[in-house]
């Protein structure tokens, strides 16, 4: 089974020059990585990650795009690409707030995990367990634009799936207004859901109609984010949250 808990003595973090804001609220920064994964600063004020997203160089071979960490801290994004390179991993990078992360392995291609009581589903991801599967879907629950998520669910387009939401832990904290926006294209293969002045993106999430996603990822200053399909009928989610672009 593939693991939650991914070894960071190896790893850069590409933002480390920022000047930490420690002015009150929500303040979060855009960790983009070449490869497969995008690990925040745990040293810094910048210690957790709601969300994250990436792009394959061949555009549909999307197999894995997961959260990192345990069930105390979410602390990046990973992502996987059957039969091609990552072009790109991004993670979201938060001040304060306690995000852990909810998983469960499923033997059928889709499946959906909740929060606990109280909490909510800031982000999520999910991996097909068939190497040579793909995402068709990947998305917070309740999908309707306004609403407080709760769950994440996914799909693959064979074989079985391990589905992850990353979650609020303890008190409600800056993270506790977060809500979903959803855009639909029904005659596209892309779509971008745009946050609300004075929130920003914390997690992308895809739904495609008869295809498979090709695309997830959040768009500099996280103001939106951008999703796309191999066939028309697209679905782009962002979980937006009262905050500040660093």
């Amino acid at each position: 089974m593939r693991s939650l808990l991914i070894g960071l003595s190896a790893l850069t973090f590409g933002l480390a020059a920022a000047t930490a804001d420690a002015s009150p609220g929500l303040h979060c920064i855009l960790n983009e990585q070449p490869g497969n994964q995008a690990i925040c600063d745990t040293g810094s004020m910048y210690n957790f990650s709601p969300g994250g997203g990436a792009v394959c160089n061949i555009f549909g071979s999307e197999n894995a795009l997961q959260p990192v960490g345990g069930s105390l801290q979410s602390w990046g994004f990973q992502s996987n690409c059957y039969g091609s390179s990552v072009s790109y991993t991004d993670a979201v990078c938060c001040n304060g707030g306690a995000i852990g992360i909810n998983w469960q392995n499923f033997t059928t291609s889709s499946g959906t995990v909740s929060c606990g009581a109280g909490q909510i589903a800031v982000g999520g991801g999910a991996y097909c367990n068939d190497s040579t599967a793909k995402l068709k879907n990947s998305l917070p629950l309740p999908y309707t634009s306004g609403s407080t998520p709760t769950q994440w669910t996914a799909q693959c387009n064979k074989g079985a799936i391990t589905v992850y939401a990353n979650c609020t832990y303890g008190p409600p904290g800056y993270d506790a207004d977060a809500v979903v926006i959803r855009q639909v294209e029904p005659s596209k293969s892309g779509a971008q859901a745009f946050c609300p002045s004075g929130r920003i993106a914390l997690s992308s999430g895809f739904w495609c109609g008869s295809g498979y996603g090709t695309q997830s990822h959040l768009t500099p200053n996280l103001t939106s984010a951008v999703s796309s399909c191999s066939t028309t009928d697209t679905h782009a989610f962002a979980v937006c949250a009262s905050g500040l672009y660093y």
